[in-house]
């Protein structure tokens, strides 16, 4: 008890603040009589901060190992699905399969997508709106979740409660965002609600402000969640009481993604009652008319333009060059093809009306090949096609002198709609 330590915070002559440690010990004489006390101070704050740091740096480690074991997990799900499609299937089959292979490999692209944010993480994932029907999102979820149904041999139940007049009814969302939201839901009912039932309901109705919401509720019979747990849910790396395996961050990207697109995500539990999530989302009932573009309104033109261009195709991944030139070759006059920028210079002619290149390549890459043709004084148009959608790739291009920057992969859609938005901004007047 005859030694002190501690500390205290102070401040300097210029204001700022600093922590001292402070060390109080007496000195005693030979008799052991205590005659002074010597103390010892110490400015600590650097140590403070550097352990602040390490605190931080470990749990960012953390965070970053929680968050790339989920990009993982999420990569291996569709890979797994088309390796195991293209071992098993016909060419029959694969015919007949186009639909699902379609959204895994759309799901594939999202899921490389969010690789990008994790490295960026002050990017927000671009809304992509798609049209849907509600059957085609349950039965979407459905398949995505029956191997967590499988593994916990919980039942499982959906209820469609739209009126029978909507079901073929398409509208608009993001239905990457929406499928995730409501899959993650049904998952961590199956895993971490300790109940035997799990159900999931979807509904259409008019909100107060008159506008068109679908809604999912997921419930479950299980154990129910603390009232005092509910409001912190939805933050990065809670867990709640569960003691199943999971990163502690798919509730919180779920709530993040549906509120990016003007929705909501709510929970309502009562312990030994169960719970109920509730994800639901604006929509518009998609104007079959409004979804054309405006060329397309007007097909000869397109139509036109289309059988006269010569197109340079600027792509150094010998597959997708190969699977691109068979696509625009269905579809364009003529279709020449380069391997890298240097070469897609050197085979560079004036005649060509459109030059499709890739942003990253060996030797020259697309960004220093746009820049080259426009200093030639090239005046024609230039379409940058990007695996890398989110970053700063697209404004790379756009400001090397693209016309327009589309994501790979191309299909046939995405190009007449890409050569009719440019024939309605001005572009290839020359060829209508």
């Amino acid at each position: 008890g005859e030694y002190f330590i501690g500390s205290t915070y102070n401040y300097r002559k210029d204001g700022t603040e600093y922590i001292v440690e402070w060390n109080i010990s007496p000195l005693k004489n030979s008799e052991g009589e205590i005659i002074a006390y010597l103390s010892l101070q110490q400015d600590i704050t650097s140590r403070i901060e550097a352990k602040r740091l390490l605190n931080e740096l470990r749990e960012s480690e953390r965070k970053r190992d929680q968050l790339f074991g989920m990009v993982a997990h999420e990569l291996r799900t569709p890979v797994a699905s088309i390796s195991m499609m293209a071992a098993e299937h016909d060419a029959d089959e694969w015919h007949e399969s186009r639909r699902d292979i379609r959204r895994i490999s759309n799901d594939l692209l999202c899921t490389i997508d969010d690789m990008s944010l994790l490295i960026n993480p002050e990017l927000k994932r671009p809304v992509r709106p798609e049209a849907f029907t509600v059957q085609d999102m349950n039965t979407a979820v459905d398949a995505s979740v029956a191997a967590s149904i499988s593994a916990t041999g919980v039942e499982y139940q959906q209820h469609n409660r739209i009126p029978a007049q909507f079901n073929d009814q398409q509208f608009t969302t993001d239905t990457y965002r929406v499928r995730h939201a409501i899959t993650n839901l049904v998952k961590n009912a199956c895993l971490h609600s300790q109940g035997t039932r799990v159900w999931l309901q979807s509904h259409l109705y008019l909100d107060e402000d008159g506008k068109q919401y679908l809604e999912w509720l997921v419930g479950d019979n299980g154990t129910g969640i603390p009232e005092d747990q509910i409001d912190n849910l939805f933050e990065a790396g809670k867990r709640g009481d569960s003691n199943a395996a999971g990163t502690g961050l798919g509730l919180y990207i779920t709530k993040n993604w549906i509120e990016e697109i003007g929705g909501r995500v709510k929970c309502r539990s009562r312990l030994g009652m169960g719970s109920e999530f509730m994800v639901r989302v604006p929509l518009m009932a998609v104007d079959q008319a409004a979804q054309k573009s405006e060329a397309e309104l007007n097909p000869s033109q397109l139509e036109l333009v289309l059988a006269k261009l010569k197109v340079l195709l600027v792509e150094d991944e010998p597959m997708l060059r190969m699977l691109e030139q068979r696509l625009l070759s269905h579809l364009v006059n003529e279709v020449q093809v380069a391997e890298n920028g240097r070469q897609g210079l050197e085979r560079f002619k004036p005649s060509y009306n459109l030059i499709l290149t890739d942003y990253f390549m060996p030797q020259i890459s697309g960004v220093e090949m746009i820049r080259d043709l426009r200093d030639q004084g090239y005046s024609g148009v230039i379409i940058g096609v990007t695996a890398a959608t989110i970053g700063s790739q697209r404004e790379d291009l756009l400001q090397a002198g693209a016309d327009m920057v589309l994501p790979k992969p191309l299909n046939v859609e995405m190009f007449r709609n890409a050569i009719g938005q440019l024939l309605e901004a001005g572009y290839f007047s020359h060829l209508v």
